[in-house]
Order: structure tokens, then sequence, then C-alpha cells
């Protein structure tokens, strides 16, 4: 089944365009032909090109100015791009190791659950040294009702903790789940607008990638 990873940058990425491309390259290299990337550029030119020509067949490229995050995937969805059966969000700017493995989990327990918004257990590198070892994230169940709020923050449910890839399944990449109309938490948004439209969350348990944190980078954020 088709998947689409997503990927954003600009001109003032943080993180460097040839780090991105380093990224972008390891996860074609660690998936099959099912795995679609998808790289949004800030700005009226695509920013990430020139990639092997092996690969060319598996990478969708657009380019605009956007306002916020869920304008830029609403974009490109109208520009039919996200023709796909689950769309992993990946956050922008951290480094996700994740292979075919993985993604085809993330598609089982989608068939298995019907859940519309999934995440997984993970590990994650917490220290910049490239020789440290990731630490086990495990996350709450997807039918807590307090689903993985992080500790000590319950009386402001917007600041939830899911690591670096949200799997969303393609019948809630529409207008009411990503709304254009919100600037910051977008996960936390796509969350809510998932269980408003009758869809439900689920927390895969088992650790399905690894990733380290880097610089964010946002549409509309400069």
């Amino acid at each position: 089944m088709k998947t689409i990873l997503l990927f954003f940058t600009g001109e003032n990425d943080p993180n460097g365009h040839d780090r991105l491309r380093e990224l972008i390259l390891t996860t074609l290299k660690n998936t099959d032909e099912t795995t679609f990337v998808l790289i949004i550029s800030e700005g009226n030119r695509d920013l990430l090109t020139d990639f092997p020509v092996e690969y060319s067949s598996r990478i969708l490229t657009y380019s605009g100015v956007f306002k916020n995050f869920n304008e830029a995937v609403i974009s490109a969805k109208k520009a039919g791009l996200l023709d796909c059966k689950l769309l992993l969000l990946h956050t922008p700017g951290d480094d996700v190791e994740i292979n075919q493995d993985a993604i085809d989990t993330f598609h089982s327990y989608h068939e298995l659950t019907g859940a519309g918004f999934l995440l997984s257990d993970h590990y994650e590198y917490r220290e910049d040294d490239s020789g440290a070892e990731p630490v086990y994230q495990k996350l709450k169940p997807g039918h807590d009702p307090s689903n993985i709020i992080i500790p000590g923050r319950a009386n402001s449910p917007v600041l939830f903790c899911h690591g670096s890839v949200i799997a969303v399944g393609s019948e809630y990449i529409n207008e009411r789940v990503f709304d254009s109309e919100v600037n910051y938490g977008y996960d936390y948004a796509i969350r809510m607008g998932i269980l408003a439209s009758g869809g439900s969350l689920y927390t895969i348990p088992k650790p399905l990638y690894s990733f380290r944190r880097g610089k964010p980078y946002y549409p509309g954020k400069g």
C-alpha cells in the first residue's frame, strides 16, 4: 500500500539542505517502491533537486508560499500529490531512521484498528554525540483519555509528546482536520480534528523508528 513521507524545507532552513537531502536519501534506500517522499519547499522553486535517477519515480516535489504547516499540506493535496493510503508526517528538522518494516507495521495497525491517527513507541537520541545510545520512549495506549500528555502538564493538553512521526489515514487529509487557521500546535489540532470527525487514535506498542531532534522549520515561520 502506498505511503508518502512529507518533508519541508525553506531557503532559511536552520539544518541546511545537505542534511535534509542525506536524510531523504537514507529513507529512500531503506524503503521500497511503495514508499514515496514528498518534498515541499517554501518559496517559488524546488530547493532540493539532483537526486539519483534510480529514485526519481519515488520523489515528489512541490513549492509555494504558505501561511502555515496545515495550509501547505492541503495545498499539496489539491495539487494531487497526496494520493496514498497513509501520510507520514515527519517533524521538520528531526533526523529520522525508519525502514520499510516499520512503515508496513504502521499499515498493518491502520488496517487492524481503523485508526486515523497513529503513533508508535520509538527510540530518541538525547545527545548530539554521534556515539550516544538512543533512549527507548514508550507512549501511553491510544485509548487512554489522557493520551501521551507530558507528565506535569495535565492542565495544558495542547502539549503532548509523540515522537517525530505521525501517520494519518488518507480519508482524514482534508481542510477540517488540516485547518489552515491553526498556526501553532498543528499536531494536536490534527489529532483533535480526526477525533472530531469520528476517527480514532492508536499508539503502536513497539518501537518503529529512531530520531534525533534538530532545529525545527515550518512553513510561514521564515
